[in-house]
């Protein structure tokens, strides 16, 4: 038993330590073809333990005492059980994140691709970015407050619009509002903290309008993407969102996404988030510790 279920049976449960309900390995098989059925989103076997905390706790919070009781919820199609299987997804997948979490990919964006000259600034009056499960919206502003902050250094007109997707409702709600605690920007350059940020108590910030107007929050399961109306993106930013899928979705997924770039627009990866895949659409950008992919041109890959 690890530490947040004995806290949880201890302290303030209905259960007793003999009688703390236990995922079995046909029980945790059940939830694992739930979740990718549903998600996409696999569960390896070394998660089990934070399935089944995850579990007990709602479970609590609901004043139930059987997971045979807690799944029949979600397999029964009803009204209760669609609502709760949002809070359990929300449970499952949300995980703390920040500004400017990886550094590197932002430059590659910011500096590298928008300066080049296959990049998209100078050719077209705006600029389209889709970020890929952007949680509780930290990755999308980080992305629109590197792009603003270049055009306007460099006085460039246009317009900027992001598209932020994720599958947690929950999340999506929370990014909308733009409103985060002061730990979540320890990685903010002071500059964009000034620039971008007001401060509405002692301990949090909100995003100025200015930013928090060119970010379109909706939710979306990866599964259902052939329904999604999104296309000609210039960049996509999808990092560590593939480890939760088994490599074929991954495949998949990322085959979708290049679909929908732009001609010499750039996919951004989390590092090591998938090996030895290749498109004949894309070529792998040179890039220290980023893993990124920019779609060619259309006549270098129509002959």
């Amino acid at each position: 038993m690890n530490a947040v279920t004995k806290d949880i049976v201890e302290n303030h449960s209905c259960w007793t330590l003999n009688e703390t309900p236990v995922l079995n390995d046909d029980e945790f098989c059940l939830w694992q073809n739930l979740m990718e059925q549903r998600t996409g989103i696999s569960l390896s076997v070394d998660r089990k333990s934070f399935l089944t905390s995850n579990l007990l706790i709602r479970m609590h919070e609901l004043g139930l005492t059987q997971l045979d009781d807690y799944y029949k919820l979600f397999v029964s199609n009803s009204n209760a059980g669609i609502i709760e299987w949002e809070v359990l997804v929300d449970r499952l997948t949300v995980h703390e994140t920040r500004f400017f979490r990886d550094k590197g990919a932002l430059e590659l964006v910011g500096k590298n691709y928008l300066t080049s000259k296959t990049g998209i600034i100078g050719n077209q009056n705006s600029i389209q970015i889709w970020s890929v499960g952007c949680a509780t919206g930290e990755e999308p502003y980080s992305i629109a407050i590197v792009l603003d902050y270049f055009m306007r250094i460099n006085n460039i007109d246009g317009y900027l619009g992001v598209f932020a997707s994720d599958i947690s409702g929950t999340a999506i709600a929370k990014g909308y509002m733009g409103v985060y605690h002061r730990n979540r920007l320890s990685n903010l350059p002071i500059e964009y903290l000034k620039e971008y940020f007001i401060p509405i108590d002692l301990d949090h910030y909100k995003i100025v309008d200015s930013i928090r107007n060119r970010i379109c929050f909706s939710k979306l399961n990866l599964m259902n993407m052939n329904n999604a109306c999104i296309a000609d993106m210039d960049i996509i930013y999808c990092q560590n969102v593939l480890i939760y899928f088994k490599r074929e979705k991954r495949i998949k997924i990322l085959d979708q996404l290049v679909s929908r770039l732009k001609p010499g627009g750039l996919l951004v990866l989390g590092p090591g988030e998938i090996t030895s895949w290749q498109n004949s659409l894309v070529k792998q950008v040179s890039e220290n510790n980023v893993l990124a992919f920019r779609r060619l041109e259309e006549n270098k890959y129509n002959g």
